[in-house]
């Protein structure tokens, strides 16, 4: 019966008819037999039921019942297995129906919000893309779509102009700081030429007035040996004093010019500290007693002999030192002393001059600067020697200022210059022989005058030619123990000269003859230059016979 409810499930007559059966079949079963009811489930038995049960009047009247509506049962559920069937049939015909509607019409709507969605967001952001891809490519002017839109897209197009004005300014820059660079470039360059324009004027200035001076200092040496009365000596050496001091005047200028161009150089070589001191002692002796003041300088002995270092710089570092302090000492003394600090040489000059008040320390020692305005008119000066003697001690140890206003100052330098053994051609000189001849090139007839006189003076054979034509001429014809060259002369410079001479020597097998450079171009460039073409040592203008001894006696030896 439960199974007929289930098929009979939503026809309620159908489920009153099995209410009906279910009653009359309880019924029944309470006057049955198991076996009766059996048979009489069976069409054809119920006279055999009916024999062995007994009359079949109250049965008949239970079991007809029954049986129809069994009958009806089976039928009305055959009829709703077929209905349900095909129920289930249209209703999946229209699940199907419905479902394949639905499919399309999602795909459908998916097209159309594809479609839309594309026009809506995918295609400003592929313009966006492009842009930027532009704007990498350094395409600045590309226009900015979707700017106006207030979603997503509208933000990021926001960001690509907030990029491309950021790469706009950043150019902008850019070219402003490349003109910029530029600008300074050009600057820089025109400051270059303006200094090697100034650098190439004063070192030709510097080879003009050395020239004459040349001819001043020499004749002042020359006639300095010969027989004077004391007032002509004394004349003749204020000549020589003034010489000497323009002389330093323009290796200051010089100097400073190639401070500015940074080619100021430091060349330690083995040097005599004995000879060095012993000369600064009897310059700066003699002005002091000219200025009615004490001088000393004293050398400690245990640094007394041969020593390595640049010992022109340390000269001028010493002289200008010594001689600030005797110019701006107006009474008193001025004392000068070396010492030894391991292997440095310690220099201090002091003196009881005007000294410096801590205010004006600081300038001390910029170039063209003096204690006070009046100092450069009341002591004279270019205010160059303390800048110089900065710029040098700085190249070559330490600089200190000690300072006392009213009461004098204290100056001190300590440089590294140890020790050395003399060189050979310093422990060999000899005095030179009276025989030798001695070829002298040069244009200037002052500058030849003035070699001439000094040559024979020592005692030597001297002959004169004005360029390198001559020169190289004059050593084809005949043997010369020693030549002095100048450097600038018309037709064939002394470079040129020196360079043929010791090409023919080779071509001739003859002997190296000594070649001296005497020339008023000595910067360290232009004297390397002269080593390099074959010269073997180098004088400078104004000439010192002492210098000019030595220089003759060294290549000798050699």
């Amino acid at each position: 019966m439960t199974e007929l409810e289930r098929l009979a499930a939503g026809d309620p007559m159908l489920l009153g008819q099995i209410d009906q059966a279910q009653a009359a079949y309880d019924i029944w079963n309470e006057w049955a037999v198991v076996r009766a009811l059996e048979l009489a489930g069976v069409r054809g038995t119920r006279s055999l039921a009916a024999e062995m049960v007994g009359p079949a009047s109250p049965a008949d009247d239970l079991i007809a019942p029954a049986e129809r509506a069994l009958e009806y049962i089976q039928a009305q559920s055959q009829r709703a297995v077929e209905t349900s069937g095909e129920r289930k049939t249209e209703a999946m015909r229209a699940m199907g129906t419905a479902l394949t509607l639905g499919v399309l019409f999602a795909a459908l709507s998916a097209a159309v919000m594809g479609l839309a969605l594309r026009r809506s967001m995918a295609n400003p952001i592929v313009r966006l893309t492009e842009v930027m891809k532009r704007l990498a490519g350094g395409d600045l002017s590309v226009s900015i779509p979707a700017v106006e839109r207030r979603d997503e897209v509208g933000l990021m197009a926001k960001a690509v102009v907030t990029f491309r004005d950021a790469a706009v300014e950043k150019q902008l820059l850019e070219a402003e700081a490349e003109l910029r660079r530029e600008e300074a470039q050009a600057l820089s360059l025109q400051a270059q030429a303006a200094n090697h324009a100034k650098s190439e004027f004063l070192a030709t200035m510097a080879h003009e007035l050395r020239t004459p001076l040349n001819g001043v200092l020499g004749l002042v040496d020359v006639m300095g040996r010969t027989d004077l009365t004391p007032a002509q000596k004394e004349h003749l050496a204020t000549i020589g004093a003034s010489g000497r001091a323009l002389v330093s005047v323009v290796n200051d200028v010089l100097d400073i010019s190639r401070i500015e161009a940074g080619s100021l150089e430091v060349l330690p070589e083995p040097f005599d500290l004995d000879r060095l001191t012993g000369d600064l002692a009897a310059i700066y002796g003699a002005i002091a007693a000219d200025k009615g003041l004490a001088f000393a300088l004293t050398v400690e002995p245990a640094i007394q002999g041969w020593r390595i270092g640049d010992a022109a710089r340390l000269r001028q570092i010493a002289g200008n030192l010594i001689s600030n302090g005797l110019k701006f000492t107006q009474a008193g003394e001025v004392r000068a002393a070396f010492a030894l600090r391991g292997d440095q040489i310690v220099l201090e000059v002091n003196d009881t001059g005007i000294g410096v008040a801590s205010h004006q320390q600081a300038a001390m020692f910029d170039r063209f600067v003096q204690a006070d305005g009046s100092s450069t008119r009341r002591f004279g000066g270019a205010g160059l020697g303390l800048a110089i003697c900065k710029e040098l001690s700085e190249l070559m140890g330490i600089h200190q200022l000690h300072q006392r206003a009213g009461v004098g100052s204290t100056f001190t330098l300590q440089v590294p210059m140890p020790a050395c053994a003399a060189p050979a051609e310093a422990q060999d000189a000899a005095p030179m022989d009276d025989k030798l001849r001695i070829l002298v090139v040069d244009d200037n007839a002052t500058n030849r005058l003035v070699l001439c006189a000094l040559l024979e003076q020592l005692g030597l054979a001297a002959e004169c030619v004005v360029n390198g034509v001559e020169a190289v001429a004059a050593w084809e014809a005949k043997a010369w123990d020693a030549i002095l060259m100048d450097i600038h002369m018309p037709e064939m410079d002394g470079v040129t000269a020196t360079s043929s001479i010791r090409r023919r020597e080779i071509e001739l097998g003859r002997d190296k003859t000594p070649i001296i450079a005497v020339t008023a171009s000595v910067q360290p460039e232009e004297t390397r230059g002269y080593l390099s073409a074959g010269m073997d040592n180098c004088v400078p203008k104004p000439v010192d016979t002492r210098v000019l001894v030595s220089a003759l006696q060294g290549v000798l030896a050699a």
